[in-house]
């Protein structure tokens, strides 16, 4: 580092840590709910509706997505959206204790799965700027 390069500030580490936590998360969820599904049929179309229901969302909303969290406070977005995703992993848990677990299930939390990491990775990419000013050293020692 030079004598002249400013440090990035603590609320830094806690959005990294807070987006490192969040992907290992999603990528978690993208190989559990297949296997899941696996569990209920054999049927590879079944596999892969729930695999693409997960990254639907991305395709269908993502330029949606990016609109609406310019006008969301980002933070907020952040903490709601993870806890949001933290609530529906308890959906398809809760649907195989009571015995009611379906593909068509397993799909919509893909889903809702997928829609909430749209929202919290928009959030978070575009919180970046908010956190550190508009310091261009800041922005490419951060990214």
């Amino acid at each position: 580092m030079t004598s002249g390069a400013r440090r990035l500030p603590a609320g830094f580490g806690r959005l990294w840590t807070a987006q490192t936590v969040s992907s290992l998360g999603d990528g978690v969820s993208h190989a559990a709910l297949p296997l899941l599904a696996l569990t209920l049929t054999r049927d590879p179309m079944a596999l892969a509706v729930v695999t693409a229901a997960g990254t639907l969302p991305w395709l269908l909303f993502g330029v949606l997505g990016g609109a609406l969290v310019d006008r969301w406070d980002r933070r907020r977005t952040m903490w709601v959206m993870d806890a949001a995703r933290a609530v529906l992993l308890a959906i398809p848990a809760a649907a195989a204790a009571l015995d009611v677990l379906s593909i068509g299930l397993l799909a919509a939390v893909a889903f809702l799965l997928g829609l909430g990491g749209l929202f919290f990775d928009t959030a978070a990419t575009a919180y970046l700027p908010d956190l550190l000013g508009r310091d261009p050293a800041l922005l490419e020692r951060a990214n």
